[in-house]
């Protein structure tokens, strides 16, 4: 590595950021373009089909290698070397050049990997602690919000990991992963060491509360520890962009456990080539919501085996045919959601666009309305998801009393809140309106 004094200030700046990152491709920010050096830029290039090009690295340096992508279309370049099982940096300029400074700040605001790509992947991360022929594990999924924790026998491992979609597993180093799963599961491995497990414990206890296993209802250490080596990934890789996560629970009950070769068998949601068509999810999915689809998918996977809970969800369905007229308004209303998990997903983590406050809005006005037909059905389980539904009224009101009814595409446009909500916003409009003139 080059000598930083003889190195120009921009490339010392990225070596500072490079070498705290050195498991990533780094994404440089440069103006309009995000740019890749070294190996970066060789492995850049080939990935993603672009040129090759050099700059100098300073006074008396040789040229080193670079490329680049224009900064307003990197999502779909991302997507490309994520999806290869590349973790990717994204270094962003948190200022304006001027004449008067050297060099721009610059810092790493969001480490993308295989299991965190939220945007464009529904599929997530789990995190495996291993002790004896047990392994305890969490799953993290930020497109959904989806959190919890599970255990599993050595020989019933196969058949939990084929219920999840994921892309990534985080163990301690010198856990040993069976040969199997690496044979039969796609996934990026990332090894962790017992101090990031230690101060994900510390963050797990002060900022979900979950200071001890007893608060999940369990007493093993090694669900915590699951959680923690999970949300201390998420934490420190995604930054100020973590999506909302549900409070972490512990996925258990009385459920049937169908193990790998049967899954396969039977085609519950795979068929022998691994796509959907022709599997009992194809065949029984009457869903009208990609969570609706979800959940039938986790049903599937994981039968009851609880009588009282089974007879439950059959008078739901016998009162749901009975009340036509009911079934039908609940249709209607369900065929006007969109994907609520991921809607609040990218609220959560400041990717939303304008719209997407408009479509939360309509969203909880859904929300109401289901609220009102679950009033009229008198099921167990039509109660108990009454029950579960919590008051969206004052929301829906501040998005009302707020934003436009049609806002703009992208927030830079503005235009988003409305004329007499805020008094100094007022005071700036009116004000770049007499300096453009109109």
């Amino acid at each position: 590595m080059e000598e930083r004094e003889t190195l120009t200030p921009m490339l010392a700046q990225y070596h500072s950021l490079k070498e705290k990152y050195k498991d990533c491709i780094l994404l440089f920010r440069l103006g309009d373009f995000y740019e890749m050096f070294y190996e970066d830029a060789k492995i850049g290039s080939k990935v993603l089909g672009i040129a090759l090009t050099s700059r100098p690295a300073g006074k008396g340096r040789e040229r080193i290698p670079m490329c680049g992508v224009p900064y307003h279309s990197v999502q779909s370049y991302l997507q490309r070397l994520v999806m290869k099982g590349y973790k990717v940096a994204l270094c962003e300029q948190l200022e304006e050049a001027s004449k008067g400074k050297k060099i721009v700040r610059r810092e790493v605001v969001r480490v993308i990997t295989p299991g965190t790509y939220f945007e464009r992947s529904s599929e997530g991360l789990l995190s495996l602690i291993r002790k004896g022929k047990r392994f305890f594990l969490a799953y993290v999924n930020l497109a959904t919000g989806d959190f919890w924790t599970f255990s599993c026998k050595e020989d019933e491992l196969l058949g939990e990991l084929s219920k999840y979609n994921f892309k990534e597993i985080l163990t301690l180093k010198g856990t040993e992963v069976p040969e199997e799963v690496s044979k039969l599961f796609e996934f990026y491995l990332t090894e962790l060491d017992w101090e990031f497990l230690r101060e994900g414990l510390e963050r797990i206890k002060g900022e979900k509360g979950i200071v001890s296993p007893r608060v999940l209802g369990v007493e093993e250490e090694e669900y915590l520890m699951a959680l923690a080596l999970a949300y201390n990934y998420v934490k420190k890789t995604q930054k100020d962009f973590l999506p909302f996560l549900r409070k972490p629970k512990v996925f258990r009950g009385k459920f049937m456990r169908i193990d790998y070769r049967a899954q396969r068998s039977l085609e519950l949601v795979k068929n022998q080539e691994g796509r959907e068509n022709y599997t009992l999810l194809w065949a029984i999915n009457r869903t009208l919501t990609p969570m609706g689809k979800r959940l039938l998918k986790i049903k599937i996977l994981n039968p009851l085996l609880d009588l009282r809970e089974i007879e439950k969800v059959k008078s739901s369905v016998k009162e749901l045919l009975r009340r036509r007229d009911l079934r039908l308004e609940l249709e209607r209303v369900l065929k006007e959601m969109p994907d609520l998990d991921r809607l609040i997903s990218r609220i959560s983590s400041n990717i939303s666009t304008p719209r997407d406050f408009i479509l939360l809005k309509n969203s909880l006005k859904g929300i109401k309305k289901v609220g009102k037909i679950l009033k009229n059905l008198s099921s167990e389980r039509f109660r108990e998801l009454l029950n579960s539904l919590e008051e969206v009224g004052d929301l829906i009101e501040v998005i009302e009393k707020v934003l436009v009814e049609e806002p703009p595409i992208h927030l830079k446009e503005g235009g988003l809140v409305k004329e007499g909500t805020h008094k100094e916003l007022d005071l700036m409009r009116e004000r770049i309106r007499e300096l453009e003139g109109r």
